[in-house]
């Protein structure tokens, strides 16, 4: 032996003290005596233990301190500054002392006593470290005690274990090394990478690996206190999905939540210790509030808690989430109902498999229609809000100037009165007031529709851009009230027909009916027939006015066909005779009417056959 022991690497105070002490032939606890300590007292770290040993075991100050960054100085009450950060003292003081045999078996290579040369790693006594890099060895336990001064007095402790670390007994097969590994390996020597995991402490990636990777492999942290095989596959797994950044922390948390109907005090059946020691024995230290804000918005997103929830130590003033089911109890309306109404406000898939208490949706964005859902009514509470006979409403409804907020036929509300009362305050806006109800100058909306064959919807519009007049009957309230002047409606459709591509058409042309009427063909399955087969030229256009499709028949094309055809009315127009003796003639001669791809026209024939009937 030398006259001095030399620190081994990354060896720890308390161990190195043992070593000198044994090299002198004495124990650690007479060794700190001539110190003038109290061996107890070592992990305080007194200046008179430094200065002695840095005298009597001839150390330099950067062997002091790298032993001391090893070894964790105290730094408040349960805080220990450890490799140049801060770690809970938890993390670094246990009652029970790990290591790897192979490192203890290397250090009785040379001549001594396993008191001199069997030296504790810093590394080993860090909670989550589990592996020796350099020899693929799970950190095994040697020996545990509750009094500090016989668990911290390693040279005694090696000295009896001695036979067993040399004889192989702790010895355990040999394991791969994970990425956790190399990456707790390199942050203990000061190695960072441009990733998220390095902008945290170590301490607290570890113990967010430990607390997450417990819960994804279904142990409690009793079994991986017990078990440091299990220990290891925790901190493993744990650490894979945080190496992933946030949206692979967010991601494991939104899995592990997935089909699971959850209150807030059982949170913790649902993330393990991972929720509870985030939001209490973690609470106060800051560098775990950014998983703690991502675990927040996750249950958030994935629970329907109500405003007033506290989670993870903060209090929610509003609700985020909506299932199906809460929200069908803030409207009052069965969950099927309110089911349906959120698809068709795309607030759910239609296909979600999940129960109805786990469909969720976000409560601020749909806030103003669960509110609209909550005011919807039923047909006659809207006509009496807006004033209109049932009649009008229905008319109101079938051209679209109402539309109810569903179209679920199985809900029997579905009107917003607020729609109705709109629509009907953009009529009183432009309306005279004070019209006489026996002012026959002025009519109903509804009758006008009749009389001039105008869509209400055409009349609306008309009166909305200024088109026409209309005005209010004294005493009555509502659509009903609503009045329109008829010299104005008149101009309007004349302007109409004048100025409009359509209305020109139609001004002219005969609509099918009035073509039919004055070449004599009634029935109106012939007079389309006539048209499909391309035996007259029509034009489909829309009326402006009505709104409504129809066939237009051009004054040319009314010659031409007059040119080619003929019928018993047109033939006694021509010819002054009546059409009962036209038509007898035509029998008489027993002509046969006009017929094309086995279509018959029984009062229709070409022109040239009946030129010299006989009278």
């Amino acid at each position: 032996m030398t006259s001095f022991v030399t620190p081994k690497p990354r060896e720890t105070f308390p161990s190195f003290l043992g070593r000198v002490a044994a090299s002198r032939g004495v124990s650690v606890l007479e060794y700190t005596r001539d110190l003038g300590v109290q061996f107890r007292n070592i992990l305080e770290l007194p200046d008179v233990m430094r200065e002695g040993l840095l005298k009597w075991a001839n150390l330099s100050v950067p062997q002091m301190d790298e032993m001391l960054s090893w070894t964790g100085i105290r730094s408040g009450d349960i805080k220990i500054t450890y490799r140049g950060e801060t770690f809970g003292s938890r993390s670094l003081r246990s009652p029970t002392v790990r290591g790897c045999p192979v490192c203890l078996r290397q250090d009785m290579s040379v001549d001594g006593t396993a008191a001199e040369l069997m030296a504790l790693r810093g590394h080993w006594q860090f909670r989550d470290c589990v592996t020796c890099i350099e020899h693929g060895h799970l950190l095994v336990p040697l020996w545990s005690h509750d009094i500090v001064k016989v668990r911290l007095d390693s040279a005694a402790q090696f000295q009896q274990l001695a036979q067993r670390i040399q004889s192989q007994e702790l010895d355990m097969p040999r394991i791969a090394l994970a990425p956790y590994d190399h990456w707790l390996e390199a942050r203990l020597m000061g190695q960072k990478d441009q990733n998220w995991i390095d902008e945290f402490s170590i301490d607290t990636v570890t113990t967010v690996s430990r607390l997450l990777g417990a819960k994804i492999i279904g142990h409690s942290l009793t079994d991986l206190k017990q078990d440091v095989g299990l220990l290891r596959t925790a901190l493993v797994a744990g650490f894979s999905t945080l190496q992933a950044g946030p949206d692979g922390f967010r991601a494991a948390l939104e899995q592990l939540a997935a089909g699971k109907a959850s209150a807030a005090g059982e949170l913790r059946s649902v993330y393990g210790d991972l929720y509870t020691r985030l939001g209490h024995d973690l609470g106060g230290q800051p560098s775990f509030d950014p998983f703690r804000d991502i675990m927040r918005a996750v249950i958030m997103g994935s629970w329907p808690f109500p405003e007033g929830e506290v989670i993870l130590g903060t209090r929610f003033e509003k609700r985020y989430t909506h299932s199906v089911t809460t929200a069908a109890v803030q409207v009052n309306i069965r969950a099927d109902k309110m089911a349906a109404l959120l698809v068709e406000a795309g607030a759910i898939e239609a296909d979600d498999p999940r129960p109805l208490g786990r469909q969720l949706f976000s409560a601020e964005k749909f806030a103003p229609f669960l509110e609209d859902v909550a005011n919807l009514v039923g047909q006659s509470a809207m006509r009496q809000a807006i004033g209109a006979t049932r009649k009008e409403f229905e008319i109101l409804v079938r051209e679209g100037l109402l539309r109810p907020r569903t179209q679920i036929k199985e809900l029997r509300q579905p009107w917003l009165i607020r729609d109705g009362q709109e629509f009907v305050e953009k009529l009183y806006d432009i309306a005279v007031p004070g019209v006489d109800p026996a002012d026959d100058a002025w009519a109903r909306l509804v009758s006008i529709t009749v009389s001039k064959r105008v869509t209400l919807s055409n009349l609306v519009g008309a009166a909305l851009s200024g088109a026409i007049q209309i005005g209010l009957i004294e005493g009555e309230v509502g659509f009903h009230a609503i009045r329109a002047l008829t010299a104005s409606v008149d101009k309007w459709i004349a302007e109409v027909r004048l100025n409009t591509e359509e209305g020109q058409l139609m001004a002219a042309s005969l609509s099918l009916a009035e073509f039919g009427r004055a070449v004599g063909i009634r029935e109106m399955s012939d007079l389309t027939a006539l048209i499909s087969l391309g035996i007259i030229s029509a034009t489909e256009v829309v009326n402006p006015l009505s709104r409504k499709r129809q066939w237009r028949v051009k004054k040319d094309d009314i010659r031409d066909f007059r040119a080619k055809f003929t019928t018993v009315g047109m033939l006694a127009e021509e010819t002054g005779q009546s059409p009962n003796v036209v038509g007898a003639a035509i029998r008489r001669a027993k002509i046969a009417p006009y017929s094309v791809q086995n279509v018959t026209f029984r009062n229709l024939w070409p022109r040239e056959r009946l030129m010299e009937l006989k009278y």
